[in-house]
This record gives C-alpha cells, sequence and structure tokens, in this order.
C-alpha cells in the first residue's frame, strides 16, 4: 500500500496572512469638511446718497451694494457700485465734490482646524470729463481693507489696497478706464466670524473760470439722476452692471474628500513580504513527501 502525505504550507499560510495584513487600506483621518455661511453686507458707514441741483452747480453721490450672489458652501461673490458727478454751469466758480464709500462683508467660515480664504477684488469703471470749456479732474483711491476676525482681532490685507487713480488736469474731454485687481489670502483656524471692510475716497473737480464748467464723474456702476447732465449715462444696463468694486471670497479645501495614501515605508514592507512569502508559498506547495509501506 502506498501512503502520500502533502506537506502543510505553512509559508502558505503566513504569506496570506501577512499579505491581507499589509495590503489592508489606510484610512487616514477626513479632511475637515468646512463651509462660508451667513454672508451679509452693510454700507450704512458710507456717504448717503445725496442729489443737489442749482443753476450754478450739480452734483451727485449714489451707491448701492448687491446681496451676495453666484453662492455655494465654499464661495460667494458681492459687487459694490456707486457714482460721484459733479456739473458746474454758466457763472459758477471752481467747486469741489467728494465722497467716501465704504461697505462691509460679514460672513461665517466654519471648519475646525486650520482654514484659509483666497480673497480676490477688482475695480472697473471710468473717470469721465465731458462737455465744457473749463479745466476739471477726477480721482479715486487708494482703495484700502481692514478685516476683523472674532477669534484673533482686527487689522489691514495690505494685498487688497488698489492704488491713487487721478486724471490730472484736463481742459477739455478726457475719458480714464478705471481699472485695477488684487488677490490676497486671509488664514486661521477654527470657526470664526470675518468682517471685510472695504473703504476709498473719491473726487471731482470743475472749475468754468466763470463759464460753463466740465461734467465731472467717477463713474463705477451707477448712472446719474441729474438734469442735462451726461457724465454718469450709460449705453445700456447690460453695460452699467459691468463696472463697479467686485469682490469674491473662496475658502480653499472646503468640504475637501478624504486622501488615501499608503506611507512609503509600509509599502515597501508590505512589497518585500509579500514577495518572500509568496516565494515560499510556491515552494511549500511544490513539495511532497512520499512514504512507502510494504
Amino acid at each position: 500500500m502506498f501512503t502520500t502525505t502533502i506537506r502543510r504550507p505553512a509559508g502558505a499560510l503566513w504569506g496570506a496572512i501577512l499579505f491581507a495584513a499589509v495590503m489592508q487600506p489606510v484610512v487616514p483621518a477626513r479632511a475637515q469638511a468646512g463651509t462660508i455661511t451667513n454672508v451679509s453686507t452693510d454700507a450704512q458707514t458710507s456717504d448717503a446718497n445725496s442729489t443737489s441741483e442749482s443753476f450754478t452747480v450739480s452734483q451727485q453721490y449714489k451707491r448701492n451694494v448687491s446681496n451676495p450672489y453666484s453662492q455655494t458652501p465654499c464661495t460667494f461673490k458681492v459687487r459694490f457700485s456707486c457714482l460721484t458727478a459733479l456739473d458746474v454751469g454758466l457763472g459758477g466758480s471752481a467747486t469741489t465734490k467728494v465722497s467716501n464709500s465704504q461697505y462691509d462683508i460679514t460672513f461665517h467660515v466654519e471648519q475646525n482646524g486650520p482654514w484659509t480664504l483666497r480673497i480676490d477684488e477688482s475695480l472697473v469703471g471710468k473717470l469721465l470729463i465731458k462737455n465744457g470749456g473749463g479745466p476739471g479732474r477726477a480721482g479715486i483711491g487708494p482703495v484700502t481693507c481692514a478685516t476683523w476676525l472674532s477669534g484673533s482681532g482686527s487689522g489691514t490685507l495690505p494685498g487688497l489696497e488698489i492704488a491713487l487713480q487721478e486724471t490730472g488736469a484736463q481742459p477739455g474731454n478726457h475719458d480714464q478706464p478705471l481699472t485695477g485687481t488684487k488677490t490676497t489670502t486671509l488664514s486661521s483656524s477654527n470657526p470664526q466670524d470675518v468682517i471685510l471692510r472695504f473703504h476709498w475716497q473719491a473726487y471731482a473737480i470743475s472749475d468754468g473760470n466763470g463759464f460753463n464748467g466740465p461734467e465731472v464723474g467717477v463713474r463705477l456702476g451707477e448712472a446719474d439722476d441729474l438734469d442735462g447732465v451726461t457724465v454718469g449715462a450709460y449705453d445700456s444696463e447690460a453695460s452699467r452692471l459691468l463696472d463697479g468694486h467686485f469682490v469674491t471670497v473662496t475658502l480653499d479645501a472646503c468640504n475637501a474628500p478624504p486622501m488615501h495614501t499608503v506611507p512609503a515605508l509600509r509599502s515597501w514592507a508590505g512589497a518585500l513580504l509579500v514577495l518572500f512569502f509568496g516565494a515560499g508559498a510556491a515552494t511549500a506547495l511544490c513539495l511532497r513527501r512520499r512514504t512507502r509501506t510494504a
């Protein structure tokens, strides 16, 4: 009678166990899912809307701040529009119109652990001098931004400062685009309330030297309501909405998915163990010990 005994593949068994242990997925702690909530705007600290018209001097300041739009849990946009307009009529003396624009954006960052906000700012409009024999000039800026964090006090964001832009004295018609873009970041940690306060000053100067002075305007997305004045006129509502002071706030790594990575040391150790015990398993399965009993 012949008896065949197959050696127990101990190498294969241990290889399978270690293979399973090594190949277990590494599941790190899920990244915190941050969100932006409770966004609001307030322009009450700005100069109030005002209009004044007389035979010799007409002037106006208008401003409006939008509700947040294109808003998601990760980002939102805000538009502030304004106009500073001045016209000096026959017999009027040199006149200066100064306006102060200021508004707040308030919101809450809900995230445990560190977070970073990306803040994009742009200024689009025109400095205009029209329809007058005397010199005129206009200017705006600098645009500045202050910030308050409920957990760490107040400060400034110099990365958002848009420099002063001026026409200089212009004797005739003048059309100068207003441009400026800035980007910066604001970092902190844990849930906090945030306030961004933007401020700038604009001016218009008109001097007719006893005759008609020019219309002068700093046009930033608002049309004028003055009789006989066109310095704030737009070709269409669509073109008007393209002007203004725009701010976009985005929370970086917002709702970030978990990252599944295998540490390098564990990967290399796993590969070596699988190779070693895999070879042992293959050898064990091929070995037989035969015994013959007469």
